[in-house]
């Protein structure tokens, strides 16, 4: 009998320290954010839309052929590694040279920030953190970036895979996965869905402490160019790879003309306009990176 009492304490004993110590081990990790962290607060949501800005492909005097996208070109500048004009001979071919042949430091096929930008759009559509008007505004944001992605994407390899949602691995059909590309049309149709809807949502002006970011009007600046791609390929490019490059009826680019006019019609609505220095329009185009407008 005293023997069945012992052991009965010791499984108790063992069971409650099983429990306190599994109670006390279950912690939050402090080396990890959660998704409740990023998309639970107005914070996390700012931080993670700072994110998808510094990922844009934005070819500006920060762009290089060695380095991609906003990153400093250190040393040489060299734009001729990018074609067969010229390699450093310092520069091992092992190393440098299928770069260089592939073209492959001009690219951008970038659909982790796709995902991202689509995983916040999904969080934004069910969240209850903000205002109406708030959220609508972000969500705007959110789709002028996504356009912004496909842009980038688009001016290289003509029509690429559309995916509106973030996607899931489920080991069980990992093919669902594997996306079919677009028709160059179709993908620019897409862009200009979301920057239609980015206009739509977007505040005309931002606070002092927001003037980086994206409003109505560079959203619409974003469309003039990117509508003014569409156009011209339509016009004169060639059709080829059953749509995946080109349109199949030239007379499709007077949509995506007019379709420019309209994004400059809201550009200035906001007083925006070309640079216009001088009457020689080849001289306005070099003055307007080094003039400082008002």
């Amino acid at each position: 009998m005293m023997k069945k009492i012992i052991y009965g304490a010791l499984a108790m004993t063992l069971t409650f320290g099983t429990i306190s110590c599994s109670d006390f081990l279950d912690l939050a990790p402090i080396n990890k954010i959660t998704e409740n962290d990023i998309f639970g607060s107005e914070a996390g949501i700012e931080a993670y839309m700072a994110t998808l800005y510094n990922r844009l492909p934005i070819e500006d005097f920060n762009y290089g052929s060695e380095s991609g996208f906003n990153n400093w070109v250190s040393g040489c500048f060299v734009p001729a590694l990018s074609c067969d004009e010229a390699i450093h001979c310092e520069w091992p071919h092992e190393i440098f040279g299928p770069a260089t042949e592939n073209g492959a430091w001009n690219q951008w096929w970038s659909y982790d920030n796709v995902r991202n930008v689509n995983q916040l759009i999904q969080e934004l559509e069910q969240s209850t953190l903000f205002a109406p008007e708030k959220k609508e505004e972000l969500l705007g944001e959110a789709y002028a970036i996504r356009a912004w992605y496909y842009f980038g994407m688009a001016k290289r390899y003509g029509g690429v895979p559309i995916i509106k949602v973030p996607q899931e691995y489920d080991e069980s059909n990992p093919s669902a996965l594997l996306v079919n590309r677009s028709t160059e049309e179709a993908t620019y149709e897409f862009i200009l869905e979301d920057l239609d809807n980015a206009i739509a949502m977007l505040p005309p002006t931002r606070s002092s402490r927001e003037k980086y970011r994206i409003n109505r009007y560079a959203a619409a600046a974003l469309k003039s160019r990117a509508m003014l791609y569409a156009a011209s390929i339509a016009k004169y490019g060639s059709y080829d790879k059953n749509g995946l490059v080109g349109f199949d009826d030239p007379s499709k680019a007077e949509k995506y003309y007019k379709e420019v006019i309209k994004a400059v019609d809201v550009v200035r609505e906001g007083g925006y306009s070309l640079y216009r220095g001088n009457a020689d329009k080849a001289k306005n185009y070099q003055e307007m990176f080094w003039i400082k407008g008002d």
